[in-house]
């Protein structure tokens, strides 16, 4: 969200031709430079934060924005209206990479501030105006993390498919009040933990959720940044209007396109501008182009996490809804992005109905935008659900065959796999694992309807409110330790 009026005066120069006198644009451009492993100490006080931003903030700051914050009128950093539309990933990342005239300050390009530093002027601005701040706790909030939700929810907090916590669409739709129940009472298969933490230490468990999801945003923008200035500066130039009749940082110009054509434009070309996905025969991976696509809007002053409206036009069935807002990144057929295949029923399966339509609702922290209305995008719930009962009708779809037959089950892999369930899954699904009505796993007939690949996919990626398993979404059990727990079953099971 720019700061000035005329984006136009927005640039973004390499760092050498900065000056240093400032407008203070504070847009989430640039980068996510305060990882998460660099939250702040436990042992000091709030008062001690706020003391700490202020002397950096009167040596550094108020230079240019005065002693008050109120010197720069695009830029009221003394109005806790102005603070609460930036947040604090926004106002860190301004303040650790700069925007436009404004230099950076943070060590990373070249400046005076560690990325502790630019927590405690945050935290100052925030106190000053009244207005809370997610990164005084976050660093308290991420030890209580660590020790008693890394296990299901994962380092990242990307392990349970219907509870994404690094994906910002999903977090910013609920409210403190919404995720401090969940944790005090527990929700679906997750446990209650009111009794082991106190409601401070739960407070800080929300605030490093948040604080953690708006610098994974700030990462994803500043690494847009850095594919533009490599890819794009020397067509589009600093102002992104260097091409006729294209204006990259122009929010209205962005939105008549949508993002459909926007992701079009970068992966397949236009024009005299040539391709740069990988579809198209460039080098952008899907997750390049949706970088650069979250700098852009950041850039336009748009939400860097909601999918861009688009013409208003009457957006028609499932099939053209799919066609207009999804085959840009996805192809017409669905499989464009590696490891997401949304034409087969295999696919399908191994995900449930409420998961698809959040996915697609609220994004993913991979960069696929949200698309719900409720979280930015153009999409009403009905249109949602439309485009998935597309995906899953018989006109792109055939039925799902029956599984085949699944093979004996390997005795001494099976032996191996009951000592992993026992491990890993008896807690929610019982030693008889017949505990969730949902996942029949004692009933011979249920997992050979749904056979191996779907049940080693579910084990190792999740499912609804099961957490991902696999080594490679930060769980224990290799792709040896997931077979056999299948194995297992199935013997269990008479298979």
């Amino acid at each position: 969200m720019p700061l000035h009026g005329d984006s136009r005066r927005d640039t973004i120069a390499p760092h050498g031709t900065r000056r240093w006198k400032a407008i203070f644009f504070l847009t989430v451009l640039l980068a996510g430079v305060l990882a998460l492993n660099c939250a702040p100490p436990t042992q000091a006080s709030s008062s001690q934060e706020q003391e700490a931003g202020e002397r950096l903030y009167a040596s550094q700051c108020a230079t240019c924005h005065a002693a008050q914050g109120d010197r720069i009128p695009t830029a009221p950093l003394n109005s806790k209206d102005f603070l609460d539309g930036r947040g604090d990933a926004t106002l860190m990342t301004a303040i650790s990479e700069g925007k436009g005239v404004m230099p950076a300050f943070g060590q990373g390009r070249g400046g005076p501030f560690s990325d502790e530093q630019v927590r405690q002027v945050v935290a100052y601005l925030n106190i000053k105006a009244g207005r809370s701040t997610a990164a005084l706790l976050a660093g308290a909030g991420k030890g209580i993390y660590d020790r008693n939700c890394v296990r299901c929810h994962g380092e990242k907090g990307d392990r349970v498919p219907i509870a994404p916590l690094l994906t910002k669409g999903f977090l910013d739709n609920l409210a403190d009040d919404d995720l401090t129940k969940a944790i005090e009472e527990g929700k679906g298969v997750m446990p209650p933990v009111g009794d082991a933490l106190k409601d401070e230490e739960i407070r800080a468990v929300v605030s490093f959720l948040r604080h953690r999801v708006d610098v994974h945003t700030t990462e994803i923008a500043r690494r847009g940044r850095d594919l533009y200035m490599n890819n794009c500066l020397g067509c589009h130039g600093e102002r992104g209007d260097r091409v006729r009749n294209v204006d990259l940082a122009s929010a209205k110009y962005l939105q008549n396109l949508g993002d459909g054509k926007v992701i079009g434009a970068i992966n397949q070309g236009k024009g005299t501008m040539p391709s740069f996905g990988q579809t198209g025969g460039g080098s952008f991976a899907v997750e390049d182009t949706a970088a650069v696509l979250a700098y852009i809007k950041a850039w336009a002053g748009l939400s860097a996490t909601s999918a861009l409206a688009g013409p208003a036009v009457a957006q028609g069935g499932g099939k053209d809804l799919y066609a207009r807002n999804c085959a840009s990144c996805h192809g017409e057929t669905g499989d464009k992005v590696p490891g997401i295949a949304l034409m087969s029923a295999v696919f399908l399966e191994s995900q449930t109905g409420p998961v698809l339509f959040q996915t697609v609702a609220r994004g993913n922290p991979k960069g696929m935008p949200a698309w719900a209305q409720s979280a930015g995008g153009p999409l009403t719930d009905a249109e949602i659900t439309s485009i998935l009962e597309y995906l899953r009708s018989g006109t792109r779809v055939a039925a799902a065959a029956p599984a085949a037959a699944p093979k004996a089950a390997d005795g001494a892999l099976a032996a191996k796999g009951k000592d992993l369930f026992a491990q890993s899954c008896s807690a929610c699904h019982g030693q008889t694992r017949d505990k969730l009505p949902t996942a029949k796993l004692g009933d011979g007939a249920w997992l050979q309807q749904r056979g191996d690949e779907t049940l080693i996919n579910s084990i190792t990626n999740g499912k609804g409110g099961m957490p991902a398993w696999g080594k490679a979404k930060g769980g224990a059990l290799s792709e040896d330790d997931v077979k056999a727990i299948v194995a297992y079953l199935k013997q269990e099971a008479g298979g």
